[in-house]
């Protein structure tokens, strides 16, 4: 019985305290655990979601939906704080920053498989893939999957160039779309020239000292390439690199892949992320040559 009792008068005793509590301006009333969380800021927990003032940086850079979640992902913050830390380096100055930061992502991405993107996600539409599907001979699924790992491999520039000459080569393009001369013929030659023997890295620096657009720079250099005259590229690329103002270039701006930065990581014993600044500042140096020698001896190990 007295058991009893005692377990009757429990919660009488509570409402009495909870009561005291109130009357004399006690504590806040417990929250359990998961109700605090849930009425948090479903964005940034620490203040307000950044304004769109505060994104336009973001928004008119050439960074994507895709780019914003390997971005996330490698650095470990959400969306809108993603979006906000792009905006805000690029408005330091620091937009190469940005992309040495999306490679490393990038590399990330492919030994996790995290995150993953869809087309629309890395601004193509479903006419893009298409297209991709028809220039390699693959089914439609498995074009967006090949584009998404091309993405990650070779990086967001080579991948525009590639999609770009699917959509001339397969007929997905208008003559407008795709540049053509004004003859009406299509400058392929010179493009598949460059893309062959050269990269955006050297279309970058090129571009630059000649003063004009990537894409005049790259069917330039392809044309000079088959005339012979890479020698005469490959001095003025080089000389390029020491010029006032050159700018940046990161290793997703260079021909290599995924698999050859593991090759070279392997030989000189270095991580891949570690590996991948190196090849980037041996080009940057005017050392091409040499890498490329590394390259071969890492590949024969």
């Amino acid at each position: 019985m007295l058991f009893k009792s005692r377990t009757r008068l429990l919660p009488a005793l509570t409402v009495l305290l909870s009561l005291l509590g109130l009357a004399c301006g006690g504590g806040d009333p417990v929250i359990q655990s998961g109700e605090q969380e849930a009425s948090l800021p479903p964005h940034d927990v620490q203040g307000a979601l950044p304004t769109a003032d505060e994104l336009a940086a973001y928004t008119n850079s050439s960074f994507n939906m895709c780019d914003v979640k390997v971005l996330g992902a490698y650095w470990g913050s959400l969306e809108y704080d993603t979006k906000e830390t792009i905006s805000g380096k690029i408005l330091a100055g620091g937009e190469p920053l940005v992309g040495v930061a999306l490679d490393e992502g990038r590399s990330k991405a492919l030994s996790t498989g995290q995150p993953t993107c869809s087309i629309a996600e890395m601004g193509y539409t479903p006419s893009d893939a298409q297209a991709v599907a028809d220039n390699w001979n693959y089914d439609l699924s498995e074009a967006k999957s090949a584009m998404f790992n091309k993405y990650l491999n070779q990086g967001k520039d080579w991948l525009a160039e590639e999609v770009a000459r699917s959509r001339s080569a397969t007929g997905h393009m208008t003559a407008a779309e795709a540049g053509e001369d004004d003859d009406g013929e299509l400058p392929d030659a010179g493009i598949e020239a460059f893309w062959d023997q050269s990269d955006m890295c050297e279309a970058r620096m090129l571009a630059h000292i000649w003063n004009q657009g990537l894409y005049e720079t790259k069917v330039q250099i392809g044309e000079k390439l088959l005339a012979d005259m890479g020698e005469a590229v490959r001095s003025q690329v080089n000389a390029s690199y020491f010029t006032e103002s050159a700018p940046e270039c990161s290793w997703s701006d260079l021909s290599y892949g995924y698999d050859d930065a593991q090759a070279l990581s392997k030989y000189w014993g270095s991580e891949v992320s570690e590996t991948k600044t190196r090849m980037t500042h041996k080009i940057r140096s005017g050392n091409r040559e040499y890498l490329n020698e590394e390259l071969q001896r890492a590949q024969t190990m």
